[in-house]
């Protein structure tokens, strides 16, 4: 191998094409088997044929063959090859689905044996469907002490940046797919043991990837795929952080803070051991050697995680709300800052919006930052600024520098959160804006977050109806002014 050799990165799948496979008719519910490898030998004799594998479908599986009209039978069936094409297992011709196999769809065929077909497709899922992340949302809804419901994973899809339609249940279908390998049950419990031997990794490992920093998983994919190479070997740093950068560019390591930041906390965790671990220039002397932890993989974990997710948010999604809301007492102002930061985050996702960047600055503010920018798709498109403040009181300098950035950024929607008050300036301020212009601002204070606290999001959503007729009064004249 070459001294160059380099995994290929993952593209980043972050912004608004996330989305779950649109899994239409193609699921054990209404296949009533599910086992991947008896669909596609089904199939197999019509490759090629489009007609021939909806006539098979729907001759073939109750449920279909039971609906009412021809038409109506033969567009469930067609759904069901559009599912498959979505998942991978069947081509397309542009926008239309086929009627050929995907390699894929050939390399399970070639197991022949029931449990290997199903064990293929489902790791499939889990690295090339959003899997793993599905199984990555439903611990973070657990520990935090929530029911696991479809509505509820809906949202932490969205508040991770996924386009998930009203309704949708693309999920439970995955879910049911992944259950034949006993991996996960009808109720989303993970089960360890078989989630290694799917994967190579239990579901506290894939928590501490998601924990992890850009530039920790890039270093690791990129020790793991030389380990494939040069199996049980010490590894020169120095190459590593080479390939590594040649993969992902120059900027990808903190320059100096090598060591610091990416191969000491890499190393503690137990993804590799360490030697020679000097004082090298930028950190990069020595050698590593891939463990367990890391070579068991039997996937590709993404490097570019969690929806633009800053990294040291990640591993707190699973904290209970109302340890937040301890937090935000905390003496430690990191404590209290995080904190602020994952209030902003559940609040934007308990009242319907859909954060999309975090700590914006750019040329755009002129440097200064903006906590959280978050979408709202209702009756219209709407976008919000998120301010948070855990301070006494919020002043009129405060809000006059969020209306320039609602300008820079062109924001609908000035939220302002604090944990104290508003003072009087402030809110005739916000008043004098939304009479005089397209901008609201809305205002949160301390009492209102006592009661978020206490009945969660829809202790919010009502004030922000009541709010929006305050506010429609305020615009009123705006028309009649056109009226005269």
């Amino acid at each position: 191998m070459s001294d160059t050799d380099v995994a290929a990165p993952i593209d980043a799948d972050d912004g608004p094409a996330r989305k779950l496979p649109n899994m239409n008719e193609f699921s054990p519910g209404v296949l009533e088997d599910n086992n991947v490898g008896h669909l596609l030998a089904h199939l197999a004799p019509a490759e090629g044929k489009k007609a021939e594998m909806v006539t098979r479908i729907v001759e073939s599986y109750p449920k279909i063959r039971a609906t009412p009209s021809e038409g109506q039978r033969k567009a469930r069936a067609n759904n069901v090859l559009i599912g498959m094409s979505q998942c991978g297992l069947l081509e397309k011709d542009g926008e239309d689905v086929s009627a050929r196999f995907t390699d894929l769809a050939k390399e399970i065929r070639a197991v022949g044996n029931d449990d290997a077909a199903n064990v293929r497709f489902a790791r499939h899922l889990l690295e090339h469907c959003h899997g793993l992340e599905l199984v990555d949302v439903v611990g973070v809804i657990r520990a935090r002490g929530e029911a696991v419901t479809l509505q509820a994973i809906r949202d932490e899809l969205r508040a991770r940046g996924f386009v998930v339609t009203e309704n949708e249940g693309n999920s439970a279908k995955i879910r049911q797919w992944l259950e034949s390998t006993g991996a996960v049950d009808k109720n989303w419990n993970v089960k360890d043991e078989a989630l290694h031997a799917l994967i190579g990794a239990k579901s506290s490992v894939l928590a501490k990837w998601n924990g992890l920093s850009r530039a920790q998983r890039a270093f690791l994919e990129q020790v793991r795929y030389q380990s494939g190479h040069h199996a049980g070997e010490w590894m020169p740093v120095r190459h590593i952080k080479k390939v590594t950068e040649a993969a992902y560019g120059r900027t990808i390591f903190p320059e100096g803070r090598l060591r610091a930041e990416v191969i000491d906390p890499l190393s503690g965790e137990g993804w590799f051991e360490t030697r020679g671990t000097g004082e090298g220039r930028g950190g990069d002397s020595g050698d590593v050697r891939a463990l367990t932890q890391l070579t068991d993989l039997k996937v590709t974990l993404p490097v570019d995680g969690v929806s633009g997710i800053p990294v040291d948010l990640r591993g707190k999604l699973s904290i209970p709300l109302e340890q937040i809301f301890s937090e935000l007492e905390s003496v430690n102002t990191s404590v209290k800052g995080l904190a602020l930061e994952l209030l902003a985050l559940r609040l934007t996702r308990d009242i319907g919006l859909f954060p999309v960047c975090f700590r914006e600055r750019s040329s755009k503010t002129h440097g200064a930052e903006v906590d959280l920018i978050a979408n709202g798709v209702h009756l219209h498109y709407s976008r919000w600024l998120l301010q948070c403040k855990n301070t006494e009181k919020v002043d009129v300098h405060d809000i006059a520098k969020e209306v320039g950035m609602a300008v820079a950024l062109k924001a609908h929607v000035i939220t302002l959160v604090t944990t104290g008050r508003f003072t009087r300036a402030v809110r005739t301020f916000a008043d004098g804006l939304a009479g005089s212009t397209a901008h609201q601002v809305i205002m949160i204070d301390g009492d209102l977050l006592e009661k978020y606290r206490s009945a969660g999001g829809q202790a919010v959503i009502d004030w922000l109806r009541i709010n929006a007729f305050r506010v429609l009064t305020l615009k009123e004249p705006q028309v009649r002014e056109l009226e005269e």
